[in-house]
């Protein structure tokens, strides 16, 4: 009797212990695959989140004081070359007066990577008045305008398809006609990712070229440089005062003759008279 309770309790034990280890043994694996699909899409969770390369539109306006600014605009436009860049536009202002130029501005553009090294070079070519710097993210506007020319390429390539498989005339021309209207926007999208880039790429720069003699007018300049603008301003007086004389000396000679004539005159008419 005992040995069959015996024999009765190990049986129950082992069935017991089958009937665990299976479901166990499937809750595992199962549990092993549904941890591989979670991990799989954390990692494509992860990829999908990435934010793309940061756009950043660099610009820049530098004021420099130079002793001549033909020789000054020289100098940037060598230095703009030397960083692979360009000169945009540049104004050159000129003193009547003075015959030469006085001030001058240009834009240049330089690659981005050079932006910094521009303007550490290009404050060395004279005194700086004013110098400032900003950046603007423009990264969501670029990835906007990516996703709507990739949306728009597929759009058309939709619409190619449906121009080489119509069967009606009426179908041909409503193709051609949505197929030109998305050409049309895509070529303006493209043009705007053309200057977007151009303007991440290639930093703008504002370079403002002013004489330093300008200054002596609004700052002291010392009594023996007083004195001598004294007596420039004094020769210039008397350099205008012979002009002026040159040009009243004619009128002179002319209004004594008619006071000879009159004179003249005067007497033969009283001698006539007697």
């Amino acid at each position: 009797m005992t040995k069959v309770k015996f024999t009765l309790a190990l049986l129950t034990v082992f069935l017991f212990l089958t009937g665990c280890s299976g479901p166990l043994t499937n809750s595992t694996l199962n549990g092993g695959a549904d941890s591989a699909v979670v991990s799989d899409s954390i990692e494509i969770g992860r990829a999908e989140s990435i934010p793309p390369d940061r756009q950043v539109i660099q610009t820049g306006s530098v004021t420099l004081r130079v002793d001549e600014i033909t020789e000054s605009i020289a100098a940037v436009t060598a230095l703009v070359d030397s960083l692979e860049g360009r000169v945009d536009d540049q104004s050159e202002y000129t003193d009547p007066t003075q015959s030469k130029v006085t001030s001058a501005y240009l834009l240049v553009r330089i690659p981005e990577t050079n932006y910094k090294p521009f303007l550490d070079e290009v404050v060395k070519l004279g005194d700086v008045e004013s110098l400032n710097t900003s950046k603007t993210d423009v990264t969501l506007q670029a990835v906007d305008l990516d996703a709507r020319i990739q949306s728009l390429e597929t759009s058309i390539d939709r619409l190619e398809g449906l121009v080489a498989e119509a069967s009606s005339v009426s179908d041909l021309i409503s193709a051609e006609s949505a197929l030109a209207e998305r050409q049309a926007e895509l070529n303006g999208l493209l043009s705007q990712q053309k200057y977007l880039d151009d303007q991440v790429e290639m930093a703008s720069i504002y370079v403002n070229l002013s004489r330093k003699d300008a200054l002596d007018a609004i700052r002291p300049i010392g009594f023996w440089a007083g004195l001598r603008q004294g007596l420039e301003s004094v020769l210039q007086t008397l350099g205008n005062s012979t002009t002026y004389l040159g040009l009243v000396l004619p009128w002179i000679g002319v209004v004594l003759v008619i006071l000879i004539l009159a004179k003249l005159i005067g007497l033969i008419l009283k001698r006539i008279n007697k």
